[in-house]
């Protein structure tokens, strides 16, 4: 089976890049011939592809949708591609190929977003596009559990063209990174509005008053570096929280480290979680949409707090520092969690649905 996924570029650092890269090397491995389309006209990849993986473009603007749906249309034909991924929101617009029955290519829509939060805070046009984008794909990909229902009960597609398939991460955590008697506690992801990492200060303000011993380090860089870190100067926060900018190894950043905490208003999945996962870290998230709650056992493997509530998640916080041996115990209950996102056991997942239809 030949099998493409296409995005304006795999050239830049991200997480639909980083997925694509592990899955069609998941995929060529298991000798399924994967293909790697974008629109861009130079390849240059981030990350690394297999040998195996056969990495093309179509040499097209992403706003010039004409050309882009005429020379997709002779590259599936050409190579006979047998499924199309789409992997970025804005290039949903081809699946109206299949409209016209243009191409025998079937086409997958991937939402790495989170219908939720859209639907939630009536967010029209993105609600529209997905409306456009699924009306004519052949299967829908959701990455929640809760995403996958919003799609069949709110947007009223039929429950067999969605399936949820979380993504998975390729780290291979050797060793013991999280730490008893650390006072360390990390948080990773872009420095953007989207992560709320201003909610995540006001926080550990508070935190600090009770706890001054610990400290926090944000992974990461975006435009909100400059006001975070003026914040961080306003709170008197600067000897305590350390803004550290993009690590160099994951494994670096999560060794002694205590647990992970994460303040984003909205995620597609939140592959940060799962990575804490990985390194069995124990976790404190807002319970947003989408995906801590389905990697967070509140409890088991750690806290949610309630959304955008600096309050309670500075108290989920405090009740994580106060009990060392919870945080224990949670931490080994992350790798229970994690067996649900093993690479293995995703790619799997990818494989049932491409054959099933």
């Amino acid at each position: 089976m030949k099998i493409c996924f296409i995005s304006k570029t795999f050239n830049n650092v991200g997480g639909i890049e980083k997925i694509t890269c592990d899955l069609a090397n998941s995929l060529s491995q298991k000798k399924f011939n994967a293909n790697v389309l974008q629109l861009e006209r130079k390849i240059h990849p981030y990350y690394s592809f297999n040998e195996e993986v056969k990495l093309s473009s179509l040499k097209c603007k992403e706003n010039k949708k004409i050309y882009v749906l005429i020379k997709l249309f002779f590259f599936l034909n050409f190579h006979r591609i047998n499924r199309l991924v789409i992997q970025n929101m804005n290039l949903g617009y081809i699946s109206i190929l299949r409209k016209f029955k243009l191409v025998r290519t079937k086409i997958i829509f991937v939402d790495h977003s989170s219908l939720n939060y859209y639907l939630s805070n009536n967010i029209q046009n993105e609600i529209t596009k997905r409306i456009k984008y699924t009306k004519h794909a052949d299967m829908v990909v959701a990455l929640t559990s809760d995403n996958q229902r919003s799609y069949t009960e709110k947007l009223e597609l039929p429950k067999s063209k969605v399936v949820c398939i979380p993504n998975f991460t390729n780290l291979v955590a050797n060793g013991n990174y999280y730490s008893e008697s650390s006072t360390t506690i990390i948080a990773i992801g872009r420095l953007d509005k989207q992560k709320r990492f201003d909610l995540l200060l006001d926080a550990f303000s508070i935190v600090n008053k009770i706890n001054q011993n610990w400290n926090l380090e944000i992974y990461g860089e975006g435009k909100e570096r400059s006001s975070l870190q003026e914040k961080i100067d306003k709170l008197n926060l600067s000897k305590v929280v350390f803004l550290k900018g993009n690590y160099n190894s994951i494994n670096e950043a999560m060794n002694n480290k205590s647990f992970l905490v994460a303040s984003s208003e909205f995620e597609g999945f939140g592959i940060m979680l799962l990575e804490g996962l990985a390194f069995g870290m124990p976790l404190v998230s807002f319970d947003c949409y989408s995906g801590p709650s389905e990697m967070i056992k509140n409890g088991f493997n750690g806290y949610l707090a309630n959304k955008l509530d600096v309050k309670d998640l500075a108290d989920k916080i405090c009740n994580m520092i106060a009990n060392k041996e919870l945080r224990s115990k949670m931490s080994q209950n992350a790798k229970l969690v994690y067996q649900n996102f093993e690479k293995e056991y995703v790619v799997q997942k990818w494989i049932d649905m491409f054959s099933n239809f």
